[in-house]
């Protein structure tokens, strides 16, 4: 949250809405990264000769 702010103040958009709003957007796009890389690991689960631990 402060880099956020931070952020926010260095482009002239101090604001609790406006912080609000990035908030959001970063958990969605925090969501969407956990979906692609639990799919890459199942992905690669199955196919990867690598002796890893993917579960």
């Amino acid at each position: 949250l402060h880099f956020i702010r931070q952020y926010m103040k260095t482009m002239g958009k101090e604001g609790t809405a406006e912080e609000e709003k990035l908030m959001d957007e970063v958990k969605v796009f925090t969501l969407a990264s956990h979906l692609l890389w639990g799919l890459w690991a199942i992905v690669n689960a199955s196919h990867s000769q690598i002796p890893f631990g993917y579960w």
